[in-house]
């Protein structure tokens, strides 16, 4: 038994992540900043830096400000905004386990970053691409690129980068079993981190002594956890001091060592409930139940895993919660109090089906043939020890894998030692070679010196030689006299044939002269024709180009008067419904009530049937004012947008949807068509959620700044595809958007089947 209880101890692996807090702070201090930066660049970054700031936890504002990003990047033509607002918004999907469209976003922002040679962007770049692979189980796509973000990180001297790669790397490595490599890199983070004075180091600490841990190096794993503890309470960090004191306490359930364990497991309980840590808590009461169990005090160990699986339930978790139940139906099978036990594993199984690993599969298959084999159900023992066997042998062939992986891995890397120590002693037979050839050289140089000395000897022979060369040389100077004289001769007669040629080169540039006469004309005639030409050709275009801006405005006036016209005849209906059929309805049901009192009734049944004529006409009355105000609301005519959509939400049913509404900048009123265009859109939208959706909450934003008025509608329903242009034929969604170009905004719609339905529009107003 006690081989098969230890794994139901749940130690806690801590993954650095950044405050919300924190996030929110400088998302206010960034919104101060733009108020007061000029458009342009200095907008667009500031923007990006906004939706960097929020793709950590609010996926409508990131996708609200990437989007604004990019469409000002695109008309300013500032590609470096486009690329950074991709970056962006490929964060937010890798936050959000969406690794398809974040790999995407990463595709389109690489191109250019690689143009404008940004070294820090093709970092964070390409460590982000890793977390994305990470998430689709691809470790070794990820590991490459966080290994290609690495080399960046250093070229720029970002510590904070190289600690996040070394950080992820040891993640990822751990998550695939490679546990040595997993913390060899942990190691490196711990390094970079102490350097910095990192606040999280503690963090790192707790990961590296889970990983001792599960490599059974207890010893290093002890070191690791202590300086953990340290740590936490001087940074008075609760949560990780509780998780370390309760891996603490694990390592002396594996020495067996229960009262100390216990011990730890005590602390780690007061630490998550100075915080009200829950999941922590429900890990110390299933663990203190667990060691109980494993010194055969069943009935001791009942409150304790009653505790944790209260604890799990009430926090609506199902992480560990299979285990404390089946520990449950452990203890009530050893207490011979099988009904309970029978329920237990049903539970136990039940919810492991909703997502547990094969381990905890494996405890309640073998426990439960325990248990039937107790009763005397022989033939249903049999059938789950067979399932406890096939994961087992599951189980064991996964561990045979990685221990082959790592000692592939030990043997490439003994291998490469091996190839270094073969090139060092090649290095030492080419330093006797050079040796070698050095002493070559020597012997080379003494024989250039004893040439040397034998040219010294032709040089002696070369200067008597030059005393008999000067006497001939009078002989030549006599001969070059008479060859002067002939050469003076020969010029006069050259000078007459160049006399000759200037006259030629004369006629030929009065020529010339002509020609380039003729082409000039003839330029001039070309360049004149071309020149009307372009006259003509710019006429037409300029002519073309109002002739659209006229159509265009013929169409915005016919739009205008469409919803206009649709506007008053709503007006119209309205007015008749409120004071034609609704007073001729009020008026009908005074008479009716005249009647009652001047007629009578036969009978309480015959009463009782006229007051439900006149309860009738009193819901019809109703019905008709309430139909009147949808129509044409008051409190859009008169308080504006953000009153009339509140009047219009708070109408509907909290038990069918609810309905969270946020608005921000809408002191002044707007425009009159722009009110009434926008609610009804927004009306529109809501009625497609409680249609269609399937929801049970929706989020409605309205943002007011200088660009424009934001709005974005969220709902946790169904979703639909975005990306399949079959889902917009519909007349609703069609009308929505013919409203929304009406008022020369941009509408943007984000959906996935099973992921809820994000619409996000943007408007300008002056």
């Amino acid at each position: 038994m006690t081989n098969k209880i230890v794994q139901q101890l749940l130690p806690l692996l801590i993954i650095v992540s950044v405050g919300q807090a924190q996030n929110l702070k400088e998302i206010n201090g960034l919104k101060e900043q733009l108020k007061t930066t000029a458009e342009g660049k200095p907008t667009i970054d500031l923007l990006n830096r906004i939706a960097q700031a929020y793709a950590v936890a609010d996926s409508a504002n990131t996708l609200l400000y990437t989007n604004k990003a990019a469409a000002q990047s695109a008309a300013a033509g500032y590609k470096y905004g486009t690329a950074k607002s991709n970056l962006y918004k490929g964060l937010l999907y890798v936050n959000i386990s969406r690794p398809t469209e974040a790999l995407q976003a990463f595709k389109d922002a690489e191109p250019i970053f690689q143009e404008l040679h940004r070294d820090e962007d093709m970092a964070y770049l390409n460590s982000f691409r890793g977390r994305a692979y990470s998430l689709g189980q691809n470790f070794q796509v990820a590991a490459g690129y966080f290994e290609k973000a690495l080399p960046y990180f250093i070229s720029i001297k970002n510590k904070d980068g190289i600690l996040g790669v070394y950080n992820n790397l040891g993640v990822l490595y751990s998550n695939s079993g490679e546990r040595d490599m997993g913390i060899d890199y942990y190691l490196k983070a711990l390094q970079i981190s102490e350097e910095i004075n990192n606040p999280n180091t503690h963090l790192i600490l707790n990961n590296l002594g889970k990983l001792f841990y599960d490599t059974n190096n207890f010893a290093e794993s002890k070191k690791y956890f202590l300086r953990c503890m340290d740590m936490s309470r001087s940074a008075n960090d609760m949560v990780t001091l509780g998780k370390a004191e309760l891996n603490y306490g694990n390592i002396f359930v594996k020495e067996e060592n229960y009262p100390v364990a216990v011990t730890y497991y005590l602390k780690a309980k007061t630490s998550f409930e100075k915080v009200n840590f829950k999941r922590g808590l429900q890990s110390c009461t299933n663990n203190l139940g667990a060691i109980l169990l494993r010194q055969q005090k069943y009935t001791e160990a009942l409150p304790y895993l009653e505790d944790a699986v209260a604890i799990a339930e009430e926090n609506k978790t199902k992480m560990g919660l299979a285990l404390s139940q089946q520990n449950l139906a452990f203890a009530y099978t050893n207490l011979k109090k099988f009904p309970e036990a029978l329920d237990w594993f049903a539970r136990a199984e039940a919810t492991a089906t909703k997502g547990s690993d094969l381990f905890t599969f494996g405890e309640i298959y073998n426990h439960r043939a325990m248990l039937d084999s107790a009763m005397g159900n022989f033939s249903s023992a049999y059938f789950y020890k067979q399932k406890y066997v096939q994961i087992t042998e599951q189980l064991t062939g996964e561990r045979v894998t990685r221990q082959v992986n790592e000692l592939q891995t030990k043997y490439e890397t003994q291998k490469k030692e091996n190839q270094i120590t073969l090139l060092n002693k090649d290095n030492s037979i080419k330093s006797l070679e050079i040796q070698n050839q050095q002493l070559a050289l020597d012997r080379n140089l003494y024989e250039l010196a004893e040439n040397k000395l034998q040219l010294a000897d032709a040089n002696l022979t070369l200067v008597s030689n030059e005393l008999s060369l000067k006497t001939q040389g009078g002989i030549i100077l006599q001969q070059r006299f008479d060859s002067a004289a002939r050469k003076k001769n020969i010029d006069s007669l050259q000078k007459q044939s160049e006399i000759q040629q200037l006259r030629l080169a004369n006629e030929k540039a009065e020529v010339a002269k002509r020609n380039i006469a003729i082409a000039a004309i003839l330029l001039g005639m070309c360049a004149l024709t071309y020149a009307g030409f372009s006259f003509y050709k710019r006429y037409k275009l300029k002519q073309e180009s109002l002739l659209k801006t006229e159509l265009l405005k013929e169409q915005e006036l016919a739009a205008r008067a469409i919803i206009q016209a649709e506007e008053n005849e709503r007006k119209r209906i309205a007015a008749d419904l409120h004071d034609g059929i609704g007073q001729m309805m009020s008026v009908a049901k005074m008479n009716l009530s005249v009647f009652e009192n001047e007629l009578a009734f036969s009978s309480t049944q015959q009463k009782d049937s006229f007051e439900n004529v006149i309860n009738l006409v009193d819901d019809s009355c109703r019905e008709i004012r309430n139909v009147s105000h949808q129509m044409m609301p008051n409190a859009l005519m008169k308080t504006g947008l953000a009153n009339a959509i509140r009047e219009f939400v708070d109408k509907i049913d909290t038990r069918v949807l609810k309905v969270s509404l946020h608005a921000e900048g809408l002191d002044e009123r707007l425009d009159t068509n722009t009110e009434t265009v926008l609610y009804r859109v927004i009306q529109e939208c809501v009625n497609n959620v409680l249609k269609h959706a399937g929801a049970n909450h929706l989020d409605i934003s309205l943002i007011k700044d200088s660009d424009g008025l934001a709005v974005t509608i969220e709902d946790n329903g169904k979703g639909f595809n975005s990306s399949d242009h079959s889902s917009f034929s519909g007349i609703g969604l069609k009308n929505i958007i013919s409203r929304i170009a009406f008022l020369k905004g941009t509408i943007d719609f984000d959906s996935n089947p099973g992921h809820g339905t994000l619409i996000a529009i943007h408007v300008p107003v002056s």
